[in-house]
């Protein structure tokens, strides 16, 4: 299990039933539609929809204290989570519609699509940029992007 479990977890909401008790999380598909319930804390402080663009680096980040959800609205991205102190080990993912991500603090990330992507991200702190610390040197197969 790699260091990088500790503070990263993603779930593919489309592949679980909608849970209802405490917490709604999940997806109901009936007739009329789709309907996504993304309550992953009690009070969000933060709720933001980030747009991701073909060839564009979103994040090369870690945040100090806030807990980042991401849920995939739209497209699909490719997603790079790696410890500041450990550039080397880096954990590519493959994320799309439906698949929720909980980034904890400490974890930096960025995400890269080659099509364009919608992202809705909450979180229980407000943002706060003095608590994003930008990464001045980012993993090598970044850097050629």
């Amino acid at each position: 299990m790699s260091k990088i479990d500790d503070y990263l977890t993603i779930i593919d909401l489309a592949s679980m039933p909608a849970k209802m008790d405490g917490r709604q999380l999940g997806i109901i598909k009936n007739d009329k539609g789709e309907t996504t319930f993304l309550n992953v804390n009690a009070a969000s402080q933060t709720v933001m929809i980030f747009e991701a663009l073909p060839g564009k680096l979103r994040g090369g980040h870690y945040h100090q204290g806030k807990e980042e959800w991401s849920y995939v609205i739209e497209g699909a991205l490719t997603a790079y989570f790696w410890l500041p102190d450990n550039p080397d080990e880096i954990r590519i993912e493959q994320l799309c519609k439906s698949h929720l991500v909980q980034i904890k603090p400490g974890l930096a990330h960025a995400y890269l699509t080659d099509s364009h992507a919608l992202v809705l991200e909450q979180s229980d702190q407000m943002y706060q940029p003095e608590q994003t610390i930008a990464i001045k040197e980012l993993p090598n197969i970044l850097k050629i992007m």
